[in-house]
């Protein structure tokens, strides 16, 4: 029964691998699923740049950002140094909120938008957010950004989530776990859901997990890096880059994702 064949992939493929695994799924008529941290695709017109950060009058940051992400931690820094006023919203002290002017401790991101809303927005503003509780709640902050014009910035988890929110609606983590108590086949694509889900949901399933990390899959199939592969990743900005084979080794045997399932 087809239907009860789960895949759960990520950003951390690159844009072809992910069509691969989105016709694969089609074809055979599986579940396709990728949790990107309650993150969900957004216009692009509204992402800032890296650039319009370092100019920008008023930087808004939901979470932490200088401990998660040190390149938009310096363009904030340049940002300051150009008088921009910076503010943090998060649920506990933290590094990021340290350094801004101002830091406004949360108990829920519930009412994260009456939160920026009251801080007094300004013309140039750009809210940068690193994490986010529910999908709900990011939906909230991307509405105030439309009817406020200003811009926007969510720091994707994976090098290529924007691609696979592009291509792929993102499910919560009980949405997946619904899933898989469901299915009786998962098959993991460079991905491991253990960094969000208790392992114990794992038990009774046949697993196969095709990724370049370590899980608890009992069918573990080693992958090529995507490094030794000419491939292409989009940014959180929506800005493609496409890198060469970096290793080029003609004695590598390992398959890439999309000839594994041309064999599957």
């Amino acid at each position: 029964d087809n239907s009860k064949v789960t895949i759960i992939t990520s950003g951390n493929c690159d844009d072809k691998t992910l069509d691969d695994i989105i016709n694969f799924t089609k074809q055979n008529n599986y579940n396709l699923l990728t949790y990107e941290y309650n993150f969900s695709k957004i216009d692009s017109e509204l992402l800032s740049t890296y650039d319009e950060i370092e100019k920008a009058e008023q930087i808004i940051t939901i979470g932490d950002i200088y401990r998660n992400n040190s390149l938009i931690a310096r363009r904030i820094i340049h940002a300051q140094k150009n008088d921009a006023q910076t503010i943090n919203i998060h649920t506990q002290k933290n590094l990021t909120g340290y350094n801004s002017n101002q830091f406004i401790q949360i108990d829920s991101y519930d009412t994260i938008d009456e939160q920026i809303q009251s801080i007094g927005l300004k013309e140039n503003t750009i809210i940068i957010i690193n994490q986010i509780d529910t999908n709900q709640n990011y939906e909230k902050v991307i509405k105030l950004v439309k009817v406020n014009n200003i811009k926007v910035l969510p720091l994707l988890k994976h090098p290529n989530s924007y691609s696979s929110l592009e291509k792929i609606t993102p499910s919560s983590v009980d949405e997946i776990k619904n899933s898989i108590d469901e299915s009786e086949l998962v098959i993991f694509i460079n991905e491991n859901p253990i960094e969000y889900l208790d392992d114990t949901i794992l038990e009774n399933k046949d697993i196969i997990s095709l990724t370049e990390d370590d899980t608890t899959s009992e069918t573990a199939i080693p992958i090529r890096l995507w490094c030794q592969s000419e491939t292409s990743f989009t940014n959180s900005m929506g800005t493609t880059q496409t890198y060469p084979d970096a290793i080029q080794d003609s004695d590598n045997n390992l398959k890439t994702v999309t000839e594994i399932l041309e064999l599957i």
